[in-house]
């Protein structure tokens, strides 16, 4: 409960800030903000949580409407949703992260509920401290057992959101056939036995396993039925410094259309071995 109160404090205590700033700005060029900007700039001061980029946009938001320029209000307006809708979970900000606890600034921090949701897709979660540290990415039952914040780090969020445009690999001459879908068991073998092992997530490119903990905390693949479907029609292709243009694969999809988190190898080198 403490912790809780806590988080609470910090939010609070930045949207009070934020209060503060809109009323001197207010009495200092004699204009008035519409509740509208107001709701949003408190939106903004919570998620963003740094006093400087508060005052910088209150600054800008009140010389645009004491100069009566509709389109600069518009467009501070745009860009502070904008920055805000980058973030993978906006039940949850810096301000409160801040006052949890975790004051580096290479995670965006998540609840369990978005935790689950990013980790069932693939993606690395961490489980965040309140004395400022975190260990290695979660696996599905770390993230039930933890009662704080969890984080997803930045660098990762931003590749995941510039890769979700969708690429012609055919066209740019990498088209090669899909890989063979593995489950966790076989994925562990095989890469104990020195094989590259993908991982397929929401990424247009499968993933190459960089170390076992990635297939013994990921996600298991999806089942329908006992059997698995291929994912979209387009082909993609891992082009990572060190992974040849052959490691090529589909997405993987479930029935109901979720994609999923498979482990891959290449068909043409299963065949082989299996003639071994």
């Amino acid at each position: 409960m403490a912790m809780n109160r806590n988080m609470t404090m910090a939010e609070k205590e930045v949207r009070d800030y934020a209060k503060r700033q809109l009323e001197r700005a207010e009495q200092r060029e004699s204009i008035l903000f519409t509740e509208e900007q107001k709701e949003q700039i408190l939106e903004y001061a919570a998620i963003i949580g740094d006093d400087y980029d508060i005052r910088k946009m209150v600054r800008d938001l009140a010389d645009a409407v004491r100069s009566s320029d509709e389109e600069k209000v518009d467009k501070i307006l745009w860009d502070a949703r904008k920055e805000i809708d980058g973030f993978p979970d906006r039940s949850v900000g810096m301000a409160e992260l801040k006052g949890y606890g975790y004051t580096a600034d290479d995670m965006f921090p998540l609840r369990q509920e978005m935790a689950l949701e990013l980790h069932r897709v693939g993606e690395k979660v961490f489980c965040l401290q309140s004395d400022g540290s975190h260990g290695d990415y979660a696996s599905r039952e770390m993230i039930l057992e933890h009662e704080g914040l969890y984080g997803i780090e930045k660098e990762a969020w931003q590749r995941m959101q510039e890769q979700e445009d969708e690429i012609d690999f055919e066209e740019a001459g990498l088209y090669q056939p899909p890989m063979t879908d593995l489950d966790r068991d076989e994925a562990l073998r095989m890469f104990d036995e020195g094989e590259t092992v993908f991982l397929v997530t929401t990424y247009p490119r499968p993933i190459t396993v960089r170390e076992r903990m990635e297939i013994e905390r990921g996600p298991e693949g999806a089942l329908s039925n006992g059997e698995r479907r291929c994912g979209p029609d387009q082909d993609v292709g891992e082009t990572d410094a060190g992974v040849s243009a052959d490691n090529v694969t589909k997405r993987g999809e479930t029935s109901s259309g979720d994609r999923k988190q498979v482990w891959n190898i290449p068909d043409h080198r299963r065949q082989s071995r299996q003639r071994i």
